[in-house]
């Protein structure tokens, strides 16, 4: 008896689950335009570039009679650029689309 309720339990979940799997799913207008930029890179028509970047640091390290190495620690600011850019096969799908 108790096989047979665990089974009808597993059935109701797996029923549950098939209409959650179902389900339309409601996007928030503000995620809109990350969503469709998220489709078309998993499409392989955009791609996410990064480029980091780290402006020149001067050290001034003063030379001491009694030291042979001085320690000095170093704060570099590293700045980073993401950039969304179309691929060979977004161009060719967006020419695609243009044509008449």
């Amino acid at each position: 008896m108790d096989i047979d309720q665990e089974i009808r339990g597993l059935s109701y979940k797996e029923l549950n689950i098939k209409y959650l799997i179902s389900k339309p799913q409601a996007i928030p207008e503000q995620d809109i335009e990350e969503f469709e930029i998220a489709n078309i890179i998993r499409l392989g028509l955009a791609k996410v570039v990064y480029e980091a970047s780290a402006p020149p640091q001067s050290i001034e390290i003063p030379g001491g009679e009694h030291y042979e190495y001085n320690s000095v620690d170093l704060d570099i600011q590293i700045d980073t650029d993401t950039k969304t850019i179309l691929t060979e096969l977004g161009e060719l799908f967006v020419e695609a689309c243009s044509e008449k």
